[in-house]
């Protein structure tokens, strides 16, 4: 079985690391977790959940061996015995493997859901094989690890699982941010993938950490499909559980495979409510190919042997339709990665930039050159204005695409700004001027309201253009440059600028 061979080399190249203090990602040095084993994964969680599906595959292989081994002739137990020794080993071994990840849900769910699965096969008499293949295995495990250091450190992160759910960034804070994101887009969703760039706007606290998942793929999937979304994947769900629900009966030996991917599948489904393990392409694949073999088993009572080759040839034109479509889309996704991966909005950014950057450069060149003048050429203030404003556009044509960037936004309000310079130049600074840069700074801190970056920029975009700000204007400005210098407390620019201006703000 592909998935249990991937689980065990995941193990064994994990604890490898984990003992021998090496920690590398075949090349890559590791930087973080390097006290607990990951495999090839950054995130010990990510680790977890992927032994959780593959372990109950490996303990229904164990399942079947030591069933063959009960029902063999006395000539071959020596053999099946040995075989069922090493899966037993191996599983033994992928279980240490999730108790060196030190992932309290990771743990907790498998444990959840062996012991779930185990009570509904015992409620309905089936199951023994593989309950005792999960025993075997979950007693020896827990006979390692109940006591000394291994469970001094594993008693030690439970003790704090509570304070995981505290603080500005604990998941308690990022779970209330999500259910406010949830609310704004109910139906549909804010879009698969656009969590990262709508969350920012939700955020209350936490400043300076930024946050590409939700750690809750449920909350997650809500926020980024809506309520449609949730009732598709909650169809699906119990499309699954329908199917198994109305398996017909059949043989122990021919049931260990669907024991352990319920198994594989509920352990994934309780680790989901605070990870993000389907945010991982390789876990996501996993519990594709996992629902699959579910379905199958669900609806065959038996092992099919392969027919010979005397009987009727099914064609096959049907089945390569499905791959060719896989295919068309694997290839349809990979297109824009080799392309560059630039959007349309983005390639506006990009261009905006190129036009932008000659155009503030040589209205900052005139401006020193001609500081001096009482009466600057007008003609070369409207010039500057009309490649400034062409810029502009190119600029909202990208945020047409992408509204939600808050760079962008904060090009546009410099380019505003110049704009206004320019066209003071010529004598013909329109009367909104000010309203127009002050409306893209407040929406691109709106769109990342704890990044102290932004806040940082815009911050000193106030204090340069104080001078110029109207009394509304610099009443509107005040508390920006304030929680600009409160998150970037080393800033020496905000410090000196806000010595030069003395009382002001």
């Amino acid at each position: 079985m592909t998935p249990a061979g991937a689980g065990a080399f995941q193990a064994i190249y994990g604890l490898a690391e984990y003992f021998s203090g090496h920690q590398r990602i075949f090349g890559y040095v590791k930087t973080r977790y390097t006290e607990v084993a990951t495999g090839t994964f950054i995130n010990r969680n990510h680790y977890a959940g992927y032994l959780e599906m593959t372990l109950p595959l490996t303990i229904a292989l164990a399942a079947t061996a030591i069933s063959r081994l009960r029902a063999a002739r006395a000539d071959d137990r020596g053999r099946l015995a040995f075989r069922a020794a090493l899966v037993l080993i191996v599983a033994l071994t992928m279980a240490t493997a999730l108790i060196c990840s030190r992932s309290r849900m990771g743990i907790a769910s498998m444990t959840v859901a062996t012991v779930g699965v185990g009570l509904l096969l015992g409620g309905r008499g089936r199951g023994r094989g593989y309950a005792a293949a999960a025993l075997i295995v979950g007693g020896a495990t827990f006979l390692v690890f109940s006591q000394g250091e291994a469970a001094s450190a594993l008693l030690d992160r439970f003790a704090l699982v509570f304070d995981e759910f505290k603080g500005a960034v604990g998941r308690g804070e990022i779970w209330l941010q999500t259910a406010a994101m949830v609310r704004a887009f109910p139906l549909v969703g804010a879009g698969l993938g656009t969590f990262p760039s709508v969350f920012p706007a939700f955020r209350t606290v936490g400043e300076g950490t930024f946050l590409d998942h939700a750690h809750s793929d449920y909350l997650e999937l809500a926020a980024e499909a809506g309520a449609i979304g949730c009732l598709i994947v909650l169809a699906g769900g119990l499309y699954v559980i329908l199917s198994f629900a109305r398996r017909p009966a059949a043989g122990e030996t021919q049931s260990h495979l669907g024991y352990a991917t319920l198994t594989a599948v509920a352990a994934l489904a309780i680790h989901s409510l605070t990870d993000f393990n389907l945010a991982i392409p390789s876990n996501a694949l996993t519990l594709a190919v996992l629902l699959g073999l579910t379905l199958r088993w669900a609806r065959t009572p038996a092992l099919v042997s392969a027919a010979s080759g005397d009987g009727p040839i099914r064609p096959t034109s049907w089945s390569a339709v499905p791959a060719a479509l896989f295919v068309a889309a694997a290839v349809a996704a990979t297109v824009p990665a080799v392309a560059g991966g630039v959007g349309p909005g983005e390639h506006a950014f990009q261009s905006a930039t190129l036009l932008a950057g000659p155009a503030i450069g040589d209205l900052e060149a005139f401006l020193r050159v001609h500081s001096g003048d009482r009466e600057p050429p007008a003609e070369t203030g409207r010039y500057l204005e009309s490649r400034i404003v062409v810029a502009m556009e190119v600029l909202a044509e990208g945020l047409r695409h992408e509204p939600l960037a808050s760079d962008a936004h904060l090009q546009l309000a410099r380019l505003a700004m110049a704009r206004c310079a320019a066209a003071s130049l010529a004598a013909d600074e329109p009367a909104y001027c000010q309203h127009e840069w002050m409306t893209e700074l407040r929406a691109s801190l709106d769109l990342a309201p704890m990044s102290t970056t932004a806040y940082g920029e815009v911050g000193r975009l106030l204090l340069a253009a104080w001078p110029l700000l109207d009394e509304a204007g610099r009443t509107e400005a005040a508390p920006i440059i304030e929680r600009a210098r409160a998150l970037n407390p080393a800033d020496q620019g905000l410090r000196a600028d806000r010595a030069a201006l003395g009382s002001a703000p």
